[in-house]
């Protein structure tokens, strides 16, 4: 009886891996011009809502609110920004 003899695959050395390097996070500034940008367009769209059907009142309600979302974003924007911020700073409701 004839053996045969079994072959046998040997793998290359496993090699050590690189370390991976995270990738590197950016964080976002908010700076006035985008508070004052979003403030302006909240107002556009309350002018436009009030000259569009000024006849409804629940409409008025809602572009009234708009309105007032877009001074408290330049309140907001001008507080951040400012060197020395007020002590005591309330915002419209």
């Amino acid at each position: 009886m004839v053996k045969m003899a079994a072959v046998v695959q040997t793998r290359p050395p496993l090699q050590a891996e690189k370390p991976t390097i995270p990738p590197i996070r950016r964080t976002a500034t908010i700076t006035l011009t985008h508070y004052l940008a979003l403030a302006a367009l909240l107002f556009g769209i309350s002018a436009m809502g009030i000259f569009t059907e000024p006849q409804k009142r629940t409409r008025f309600a809602d572009v009234h609110r708009i309105d007032a979302l877009a001074v408290n974003f330049n309140f907001i924007a001008f507080r951040n920004t400012s060197a020395t911020p007020p002590a005591d700073f309330r915002l419209f409701v």
